[in-house]
């Protein structure tokens, strides 16, 4: 393939350049680069905003461990790309309008967002819970649910600091057919049986696993007996991931003699924090029962639950409660409650002392 040199004449700069051309089946041109173009085409052949960093930071001398290249181009002292593209966008002001909050609404429609909530009582909050599912259709033996935000308790000190957790069960005053979804983690059909007559919803090995995993058994308390546990679940990364703390442990839930705390967790009211350490979940009736008896029901869950959590207070404080807010809910939006009359005032002698 033959090539010929061409003399070419820039009318911007009065210079004259050679470009050569391949002669043969296609004419292929010469890279833009070398040719001399206009303004408008200096910008659309313009380099990006990395390729300009990259440039800076080779004249600047800096060294890249990077031969890769993979990792994020940075200037001098660590600042990043996507920070200094930030501060290349033009600066927009932002108006807001004010606006302000009252304590009840005048009208008969208005908007949640421009009037504070309006926090009752327990057995008040019942009562127009009721209301409110009679209005939306909803079964009456449908479950009722406590919704409890508790207050940042911190145990240990350091690396060591975390939440506060725990896993128990307790009986309400008026209780009621509700029962609660445990399985059994063993690879013995004896324990199987046994765990199903006891009120188990699934038990088994490798099999019941693969359908924890895959969403087919959703249970709220899981148990497994000692020798499966050592052998299967404790070195079982999926299983861990999937359930978190719920998994079946050393401390809690591992035990040969499981019919016992089978039967507890079945039939009795489990309240635990493992979700994220700072909400508590619990059923506490069905519809169908009276507003005084839900009533009672939760009242003896929050005082229970706050005498039991031992709550961590620093020196020279105030004694304050676990509890912080309290909310109930059954296929509706979440109703708070005012639980202050549930705890004694704190007095000046115990202030002092």
């Amino acid at each position: 393939m033959n090539s010929v040199n061409i003399l070419k004449f820039c009318s911007r700069c009065n210079a004259t350049f050679r470009s050569k051309y391949q002669i043969g089946p296609t004419l292929t041109r010469p890279p833009a680069a070398n040719l001399h173009t206009n303004h408008r085409n200096q910008q659309l052949n313009r380099a990006s905003a990395e390729m300009r960093i990259a440039n800076l930071t080779q004249k600047q001398g800096l060294v890249r461990n990077d031969v890769s290249r993979v990792l994020p181009l940075t200037f001098r002292k660590g600042r990043n790309l996507e920070k200094w593209k930030e501060r290349q966008k033009p600066h927009q002001l932002k108006f807001e309008k004010e606006i302000e909050i009252t304590d009840k609404p005048v009208d008969d429609v208005y908007l949640n967002e421009l009037y504070r909530p309006q926090i009752k009582g327990v057995y008040e909050t019942v009562k127009l819970l009721k209301k409110y599912t009679v209005l939306d259709y909803i079964k009456q033996d449908s479950v009722v649910l406590l919704q409890l935000d508790l207050v940042e308790n911190y145990v240990g000190k350091g690396k060591r600091k975390k939440l506060l957790s725990f896993f128990d069960t307790a009986d309400l005053p008026h209780p009621t057919n509700i029962r609660n979804k445990v399985c059994l983690f063993t690879d013995i059909e004896e324990q199987v049986e046994l765990a199903l007559d006891n009120g188990a919803v699934a038990a088994g090995g490798n099999e019941l696993i693969y359908k924890v995993l895959s969403n087919k058994v959703v249970c709220d308390a899981y148990l497994s007996t000692q020798v499966f546990s050592e052998n299967v679940i404790q070195s079982h990364k999926g299983l861990h991931d999937k359930l978190g703390r719920m998994k079946p442990s050393k401390k809690w839930g591992t035990s040969d003699d499981f019919v016992e705390h089978l039967r507890a967790l079945v039939t009795k009211t489990i309240y635990q924090n493992y979700s994220n350490g700072l909400i508590c979940k619990l059923k506490v009736g069905r519809l169908n029962q009276t507003a005084e008896e839900l009533t009672a029901n939760i009242e003896f869950m929050i005082r229970h639950i706050t005498s039991k959590v031992p709550v961590a207070r620093k020196k020279g404080t105030n004694d304050k409660q676990l509890v912080e807010k309290a909310s109930i809910s059954c296929f509706t939006e979440l109703l708070t409650m005012d639980i202050t009359q549930l705890f004694p005032e704190p007095t000046e002698e115990s202030e002092f002392n």
